[in-house]
């Protein structure tokens, strides 16, 4: 009975609230859903609780160990005893603090930038060993951290441990860190608060003495909120703990754990589901294994620095995306089980053309916050309904049966005989020069039909199969497009609909308009562009005759893409949809124009599947139709959070010398990222990732090697960027991710420095270079036999060729890097250097004998003599 009184009460809410407000004909979208079953993350299957790096990894608690998470890939990480990780916590110097079966510590780097677990438990002394698990681990704000047992409670600091026993040998229950106090449940005994390190108990929280509690929470007031796991929520009000009614919170047959989220939510971890309330206890969301969770169990419930919401199931890992720009009313869910063809608002309600009738949105009376679709007019109208026009009193059906109304009972009635008609298969659209009136394209012609009246019609022309109608109103003119056939050009003389058919009317066929196949006739802003199978055109008024245009030209590839859909937005842009093949596989892409003409593409590649996407404006939502569903798109104009592109591993000559370790730990000791290698030492190889996890696995990366190469490279998927036999010298690896809705990150850099072997240093070189001079010298004062002027040359050419291996070694890197690693360009400067091998020998030998002939030199060996 409270079940049914529950189910009408929201049902009642629900109604009262589309009343006054057709924005909430839509009350219950589902955000996207992602489950990361054991099979992907690698763990078992149960997950316990949930932390966030500052740079932005995710960290798992799991029954395997620890679970680590980058946007790219999963990581797994066992802790000494080999048990699962129980609880997780992040300090404020970034350390990540573990809970286990009998142990508790933090994460660490082995020294060779590997992640390590470290143990406080080697702080304990024999008598204080704890073998219970840790239920709860909190950073807190005097730089202690805080662990919770069934049996004692750890404080931990500066590598020291203290202890707080059991509290008249009763065990501690649920804790919770708020508003820098921290509470603690006793069994039997109440709610404590400790200060100093002592239990005190809160005045008459004896309450709870029967009772399980699930969580701690703070009101608006700054009062105590309590969940308890199978007797509600109960509020501290003048100190008195009182039970808050909840239709909802009381129907929960239990509330496993409750946690605090971002701008006063609540999330509770039920046996049926995730529950987020207000701080009021108003429910936002429900989602459960109907939904698209993988099992009904809920742990866990943690919300990501970007909003997002991950849960710890028995079986799994969910992330929900509750802040993206998209939420959902997928097919196959709500009863939606066709492809959306129309759709518009009416008497407060959503109603969706389908290809065998019409659905409407309703509350869903069997289930809590949820809506269905139900059929309506379905023995009447059991065919494709192309479009949908809300006229006011009546919502119009435009069909295969032609054109038809609803009325507010959901009750079809036929408007134009089919038979004059035909299928209305193009649409119904409103005329702006003839006010009060409608356009209906149907197969046998253009109608023009009162609003009110849409029975009163006359028919265009008599021209059939128009597909696209547009309407130049300072011309006084309209546009229309026949497929395979042509355009036409309709002059009004008045803009009295009566004398419509004395207009003057003009064929454009193939003698003006190349076409091929379908022809669109697409009206943006004051332009109206005609486009072909493939081609896009524009009308000389002067000349009466069709150019090339280059409106899209900006777009990129467009020679390659189809516009389908374009449709002016309320903010007076236009919004548009094209697809092309991109590796065999059909993409959609999504743009935005502007008044000044600037094509920006939209945040949609989330979206790059959804097939013969449909815009609607309905009210103040943005919809989208299209083989998946319906798609309910939020504001575009909310600021996102810039994501962190991140160094997930790096390896030298296939050897890791970075894989997730901290560069500092809890003991304060710091570790570096090698940076320094031996000239042999010249593979590198990168693995990067992006921490935003809206839509993690669109998100793409650009990088450049400074030193190597000039440029970045172009945003692409590839996460391992791998560079082989690098020259000696100094190098700077930087790296940019951009996320799924295109918001760039800043870079990332790593820098490094390959040694050159001892036979191409400097002091190599110089040293060589001395040596001969030495050797040169010497032999000066025997150049006058002939034994020691062949040595002399002999040293003088191989000085040389000592001082040509220098020069390559000074100026081989920078022609590779001005010549992008063309090695022509390093060939030549050899062929030059052996050009000038001969010329130079010669020369220095006309130095010696000169310097050998000279008076000076002659003084100086008779001296020595």
């Amino acid at each position: 009975m409270k079940k049914l009184f529950l189910i009408v009460f929201f049902f009642i809410n629900s109604f009262i609230v589309n009343i006054s407000n057709s924005s909430e004909i839509i009350k219950y979208p589902l955000p996207e859903i992602t489950n990361y079953p054991p099979s992907i993350t690698g763990g078992h299957s149960q997950t316990w609780d949930i932390t966030q790096g500052k740079d932005g990894k995710l960290y798992f608690a799991n029954s395997y160990g620890l679970l680590i998470y980058d946007g790219k890939e999963w990581k797994f990480l066992l802790l000494d005893n080999k048990y699962s990780a129980r609880s997780l916590d992040v300090d404020d110097d970034d350390n990540i603090i573990v809970g286990s079966l009998g142990e508790f510590g933090f994460i660490s780097n082995d020294g060779n930038g590997n992640i390590e677990y470290s143990s406080l438990k080697g702080l304990l002394n024999e008598e204080n060993n704890n073998e219970d698990k840790i239920y709860e681990t909190f950073s807190l704000n005097n730089n202690e951290i805080f662990f919770r047992s069934l049996n004692k409670l750890f404080f931990y600091k500066n590598k020291k441990i203290s202890i707080v026993n059991k509290v008249k040998k009763k065990t501690f229950g649920v804790s919770r860190y708020l508003n820098d106090k921290l509470y603690v449940a006793i069994n039997s005994l109440g709610i404590a608060l400790i200060e100093d390190k002592k239990p005190v108990i809160i005045d008459n929280s004896e309450i709870f003495n029967n009772k399980s509690i699930s969580g701690f929470h703070m009101s608006k007031e700054n009062n105590l909120i309590v969940f308890t796991r199978k007797s509600g929520v109960y509020k501290e009000i003048k100190n008195e703990f009182v039970k808050i009614d909840n239709e909802i919170i009381d129907s929960i047959g239990v509330i496993y754990r409750t946690y605090n989220l971002k701008k006063n939510k609540i999330g509770l971890a039920t046996y049926e589901g995730l529950y987020i309330l207000d701080i009021d206890f108003k429910p936002l969301i429900f989602l459960d294994r109907d939904s698209g969770l993988r099992i009904d169990n809920v742990r866990i419930v943690f919300e990501d620095k970007d909003e997002n919401i991950w849960l710890g199931l028995d079986d799994g890992i969910v992330k929900i995306n509750t802040n993206s720009f998209f939420k959902y009313l997928p097919k196959g869910f709500n009863n939606l089980n066709n492809t959306p063809l129309s759709m518009d608002s009416f008497n407060n309600y959503l109603y969706v053309g389908t290809p065998i009738g019409i659905n409407k949105l309703v509350i869903n009376q069997d289930s809590i916050l949820r809506q269905k679709f139900i059929e309506i007019a379905e023995t009447e109208v059991r065919t494709q309904v192309w479009s949908l026009y809300n006229n006011g009193t009546d919502l119009l059906v435009g069909s295969n049966l032609g054109l038809g109304k609803i009325d507010i009972n959901d009750n079809y009635e036929q408007l134009i005989d089919i038979k004059l008609t035909g299928w209305v298969y193009y649409g119904i659209k409103e005329s702006k020069i003839f006010e009060d009136y409608l356009y209906v394209l149907s197969d046998n012609g253009v109608f023009i039909v009162n609003k009110k009246q849409p029975n009163k019609y006359k028919i265009i022309h008599n021209i059939k199969n128009v597909s696209h109608i547009e309407e130049l109103i300072d011309k006084n003119e309209i546009w229309l497009a026949v497929p395979k056939k042509g355009v036409y050009r309709i002059k009004l003389s008045s803009k009295d609909i009566e004398q419509l058919n004395e207009s003057e009317v003009k064929e454009y066929d193939d003698t003006y308009l190349l076409k091929k196949g379908k022809i669109k006739v697409l009206k943006i802003y004051d332009k109206l562009i005609f486009k072909t199978q493939d081609k896009y055109y524009q009308f000389n008024e002067k000349s009466e005759s069709f150019y090339v245009s280059e409106f899209f030209d900006s777009v990129p590839n467009i020679d390659e893409k189809t516009i389908w859909e374009i449709k002016k937005t309320r903010n007076n842009t236009y919004w548009m949809y094209f697809d092309e093949l991109k590796n065999d596989k059909r993409i959609q892409t999504f743009y935005e124009l502007n008044e000044s003409l600037n094509f920006k593409k939209l945040p949609f590649n989330s979206l790059s599947h959804h097939l013969s996407a449909k815009f609607y404006f309905i009210e103040d939502l943005n919809l989208i139709g299209s083989t998946e569903g319906v798609v309910v798109i939020g504001n575009l104009s909310n600021k996102r959070k810039q994501g962190k592109t991140i160094f997930s591993s790096i390896k030298n000559n296939d050897k890791s010398i970075y894989n997730l370790g901290p560069k500092k730990d809890l003991f304060d000791e710091e570790f570096i990222i090698k940076n320094l290698f031996n000239y042999n030492e010249n593979k590198f190889s990168f693995k990067v990732s992006l921490t935003d996890y809206i839509n993690e696995k669109n998100n793409q990366f650009k990088y450049k090697l400074e030193g190597y190469e000039n440029d970045y490279s172009k945003f692409s998927k590839n996460e391992i960027i791998t560079y082989t036999n690098l020259q000696p010298g100094n190098y700077k690896f930087y790296i940019q991710g951009i996320s799924s809705e295109g918001i760039i990150t800043n870079p990332e850099v790593y820098s490094f420095k390959i040694n050159p072997p001892w036979w191409q240093s400097k002091i190599f070189y110089l040293s060589e270079i001395l040596f001969f001079l030495i050797l040169l010298s010497v032999t000066l004062f025997l150049k006058k036999s002939g034994k020691a002027t062949i040595i002399a040359t002999s040293i003088s050419f191989m000085m040389i060729l000592a001082l040509f291996e220098y020069i390559n070694f000074l100026v081989d890197p920078l022609i590779l890097l001005y010549s992008n690693g063309v090695p022509v360009f390093t060939i030549f400067s050899k062929i030059i250097l052996g050009v000038l091998l001969l010329p130079l020998e010669r020369l220095m030998n006309k130095m010696l004998d000169y310097v050998s002939n000279s008076n000076f030199f002659q003084k100086l060996t008779s001296i020595k003599k």
